[in-house]
């Protein structure tokens, strides 16, 4: 008994040894989050971005008469140059609710500036380096690829289809790429307003054309 009293003795001895010696649990802590300067910079382009609201605009294409129209001027100022996006959305109601076909054209633009009173005339000549062209619509699908329009017959749904160069000279709702067109914007008040002259940015006299405003979004 007195042998099993000592074995005892010595066993709570050693579990208090052990348990004094031990280490404390290693914890994995998640890293701290990198400070503001840390993080990666991100650049972001100043964007102005100009739309029309809804107007009418009576045109056919494979047969489909479309009805009304808005347009979407985005420009960018880059120090490389200035480029911008123009999208045409094209509706076979009046309404402009539901878009049927869309026309991206992309590229970069020049300004050239001119005084005259009491507004400010910008000249803008476009340069057009990229063309797409997006059908929205069952029945325009098969119109256009059954009278292969722009020269294309693998039209599909909500797909941008590129368009070539070539495709200006067929039956087509946009011209191709590689091309530039000039056009006089009046900007009062931040907003664009497309000017129609008989000799350009030269021309005294504007015809002001406000059923094709662009409003400063």
């Amino acid at each position: 008994m007195l042998l099993s009293l000592l074995t005892l003795v010595m066993g709570c001895g050693k579990k208090d040894e052990i348990s004094h010696n031990s280490q404390p649990a290693r914890v994995n802590l998640p890293p701290s989050p990198a400070s503001d300067s840390e993080k990666p910079v991100q650049l972001i382009v100043p964007k102005t971005v100009y739309s029309t609201p809804c107007r009418k605009y009576l045109s056919k294409y494979a047969g489909s008469q479309f009805s009304s129209m808005k347009v979407t001027y985005t420009e960018a100022d880059l120090e490389t140059g200035s480029t911008f996006e123009r999208t045409q959305f094209l509706y076979l109601t009046d309404d402009c609710l539901s878009e049927s076909l869309i026309i991206t054209e992309a590229g970069v633009f020049t300004k050239t500036d001119v005084s005259q009173k009491p507004a400010k005339i910008t000249g803008h000549l476009f340069s057009f380096n990229s063309v797409s062209v997006t059908v929205k619509n069952n029945l325009l699908i098969t119109l256009f690829n059954q009278d292969k329009l722009c020269g294309l017959e693998n039209w599909e749904l909500g797909k941008p289809v590129s368009l070539k160069k070539e495709a200006s000279e067929t039956q087509c709702p946009a011209k191709g790429p590689d091309r530039s067109e000039r056009a006089v914007f009046l900007i009062p008040d931040q907003n664009m307003f497309y000017v129609k002259g008989s000799d350009g940015i030269n021309d005294r006299k504007f015809n002001l054309q406000k059923d094709t405003a662009f409003f400063r979004e």
